[in-house]
């Protein structure tokens, strides 16, 4: 398994066993697979962009769950004779969407019925909370993300993301954008339609919660956001939280995350932290 998100997938299918060698172990925080990573029943194969070859030869695994990012290349992996699965479920534009592979992934592992349960609870839960946000009369403007290296990197108006946005009573800043993958923009044009964000939230990796200060140090355009100025300011720590490892096939629980942001300010959340500084 080459993604964490994969990894909690056969947890969640109870096909865990059949994990028995990870990629990128430092980026999975499923705690049955650290356990077990440290015991040396499931072999750590390093980097997933350029993984330890002899290892998963040595594994000899019936097959190789991998991600077919841009820029990346499976010649070495190919040459060695296991079956490779593309996990093309990342290039989904419907959260439900993406969530569905789990019924191709569970024919590879016997696990067709418990994929199909699993997938209309799913189902049921977001399409519920979906028609209950199409009553809510107030629709917050959303802003998400931050600068990174003079570049504000914003998902697209037809990614994901934002339709999850849209699902939860969001109005986002970029919703009328036509890209479904990630926006490369200037910090000035950013601000420029995120003067009057409700709601601000983004990812980051760290080992302690960031302050306002800490932000208005990184980039002191932040400040002239609404978001910013009435504290309401989320953040998800990608380093501990399990974020990554769940919302591809449980975007049930983003989404009702994204509701309580969005209209209950609940501070109880499973991924993101309001800023309280």
């Amino acid at each position: 398994m080459t993604t964490s998100p994969h990894c909690r997938l056969l947890f969640d299918l109870g096909a865990g066993e059949a994990i028995k060698g990870v990629c990128d172990l430092a980026y999975i925080t499923q705690q049955d697979v650290l356990r077990r990573a440290a015991k040396g029943t499931i072999t750590n194969c390093g980097n997933s962009m350029s993984p330890t070859i002899e290892r998963i030869i040595a594994l000899a695994p019936d097959a190789m769950f991998l991600s077919p990012f841009e820029g990346s290349s499976h010649a070495q992996l190919e040459n060695i004779g296991t079956p490779i699965i593309e996990c093309a479920d990342y290039m989904e534009t419907s959260a439900l969407g993406r969530a569905e592979w789990m019924r191709f992934y569970a024919m590879l592992i016997g696990k067709e019925n418990t994929a199909d349960s699993l997938f209309s609870t799913i189902e049921h839960n977001y399409n519920t909370i979906v028609e209950h946000n199409k009553k809510q009369k107030n629709h917050p403007k959303v802003l998400t993300e931050r600068v990174t290296s003079g570049v504000w990197y914003c998902p697209g108006g037809n990614s994901s993301m934002a339709k999850l946005i849209k699902d939860a009573g969001g109005d986002y800043i970029f919703a009328d954008d036509t890209h479904s993958g990630s926006l490369n923009l200037s910090p000035e044009m950013v601000i420029s339609k995120a003067i009057n964000a409700d709601i601000w939230l983004f990812i980051y990796y760290g080992d302690r919660p960031l302050t306002r200060n800490q932000l208005n140090t990184e980039y002191s355009g932040y400040k002239t956001i609404k978001a910013f100025k009435d504290g309401n300011i989320y953040e998800c720590n990608g380093k501990t939280s399990t974020y990554f490892e769940e919302i591809s096939f449980r975007p049930d629980f983003l989404l009702t995350e994204l509701t309580h942001m969005f209209y209950t300010q609940n501070n109880k959340l499973r991924y993101y932290k309001r800023i309280q500084e």
